[in-house]
């Protein structure tokens, strides 16, 4: 492992001793890859990023002086390290300022050897038979796993309870899924003898027992999404997967193709103007115009959002104003108390029953608001990591990029999707204390006939 670390950074090495005088005196000052967590200010947060991605992003723009990298986000900062960063060992997040040279040579080569020689002993690898799941298959070569609680959960809690959860709490063993619409997963392990990162990607009936599908990250090259317009395209992304893939297995590269795909479509769907951040609060109003306050910066002991009367606790969001429409946002959390690095503010399922992810007339399923990992516009609810399930001890559907404003009136409201695609309306409560949004308000009024405020959402600039 030392010797790939050695040999990853000779060309950096050379690239620094040739530099100009200039060149040298700035990056002899800059902080490369220190560990730790950044102080919640930042100008940019784009999530489904590559590491060489966000140096360039940073680059590319004249009020980047550093930026940060971790759980596949990046986020850029107008400050050098030195009064941005609180180092931490435990971080998954590195940080680089602006003169760093580019990370992704040693960053993707250290990450695929720890995963290929540690991993490999937690898991049981098989592929999946084409004759018998050529529905699956043809999305991609994927990898099925078995024992996946090779280790003792109280050192590995991550990779237990992730892998365990996919094979055998969380589907139903006989039906299968393909990597773009399963389960999706981030394994964390805290010791460098096991995996430092993964993810799996759906789940396919081997055998008659679950299995779930394992990529590396370093093998994920999927587009940033809403970037620049000279962020590399569709095709260029997909030769760098297959560039990375060729140092080390040719399935990695067909593994990923239908995510990356998947994260393409959406993004394009965008206007491709660059991004302009727009950070506002959000003001709560009643139906009969009372006024309720804002959605607040704190969490309730179950991980969602609430209202508060104090300005100054108020949760500060930005999104980009330069997308248009204004649909299908994700809106970053600017000031999070807890749960820093969730960073979109969602709609979070209440049970881990698929019937909870349906809104609409005749139930009264309600939608939780809390913070989340990113999900992609106008997909179904998908299992990333959020506020409700790390307090219920499980991953939980959300949804994160559905957030729709009205220019003319500042109004912002939730479009949430159903399992079959469709869009209900959906009306904004506050319950008990916690924000939530239901498709049939007569029908949770009926169930829940106190403590319950129907309530519209606007954005407020901060002036």
């Amino acid at each position: 492992m030392h010797l790939l670390k050695v040999l990853s950074a000779a060309p950096l090495l050379l690239q620094a001793a040739f530099a100009s005088p200039t060149q040298h005196d700035e990056r002899s000052a800059s902080i490369c890859g220190s560990v730790g967590y950044d102080q919640g200010k930042f100008l940019l947060n784009k999530p489904e990023c590559t590491i060489a991605q966000c140096s360039d992003l940073c680059k590319k723009n004249i009020n980047c002086k550093s930026y940060g990298y971790g759980k596949r986000t990046c986020r850029l900062y107008s400050k050098c390290l030195k009064d941005t960063v609180k180092p931490s060992k435990g971080s998954p997040y590195s940080f680089y300022d602006r003169a760093c040279p580019c990370p992704s040579a040693v960053h993707d080569q250290v990450y695929y050897y720890t995963f290929k020689h540690a991993f490999y002993h937690a898991v049981y690898h098989g592929v999946v038979d084409h004759d018998i799941y050529h529905g699956i298959v043809d999305h991609g070569i994927y990898y099925a796993v078995d024992h996946a609680f090779y280790y003792a959960p109280d050192h590995y809690d991550s990779i237990h309870d992730s892998l365990h959860d996919c094979a055998y709490n969380q589907h139903d063993r006989t039906r299968s899924f393909p990597a773009d619409s399963g389960t999706y997963y981030e394994c964390q392990a805290p010791t460098t003898s096991s995996p430092k990162n993964a993810f799996v990607q759906g789940c396919a009936d081997q055998n008659l027992s679950a299995a779930c599908c394992v990529v590396p990250i370093a093998g994920q090259a999927a587009l940033c999404q809403g970037v620049m317009p000279d962020t590399p395209t569709a095709t260029s992304t997909s030769t760098t997967a297959s560039t990375t893939a060729s140092t080390t297995t040719a399935s990695t590269t067909a593994s990923i193709a239908a995510p990356t795909a998947t994260s393409t479509t959406a993004s394009t769907t965008k206007s491709t103007a660059a991004a302009v951040p727009t950070s506002v609060r959000l003001r709560l109003t009643a139906l009969d115009g009372s006024d309720l306050g804002y959605v607040t910066n704190t969490f309730s002991p179950y991980g969602h959002r609430q209202a508060t009367n104090d300005v100054s606790q108020a949760l500060i969001v930005s999104y980009d104003s330069a997308a248009d429409p204004l649909s299908q946002l994700d809106l970053t959390n600017m000031n999070s108390a807890t749960y820093t690095d969730l960073p979109y503010l969602s709609g979070n399922v209440g049970s881990a029953s698929s019937n909870f992810d349906n809104l609409g007339p005749g139930n009264n399923n309600g939608v939780l608001i809390g913070a989340s990992l990113s999900t992609p516009p106008g997909g179904r609810a998908k299992q990333v990591d959020n506020s409700y399930g790390r307090r219920l001890g499980g991953p939980r559907n959300c949804e994160s990029a559905i957030w729709e404003i009205d220019p003319t009136t500042n109004a912002l409201r939730p479009v949430w999707i159903n399992t079959d695609g469709s869009k209900p309306t959906v009306f904004v409560l506050l319950f008990g204390g916690v924000l939530l949004f239901t498709g049939d308000v007569s029908n949770y009024f009926a169930s829940n006939p106190t403590g319950t405020t129907a309530l519209t959402i606007a954005i407020e600039p901060i002036t």
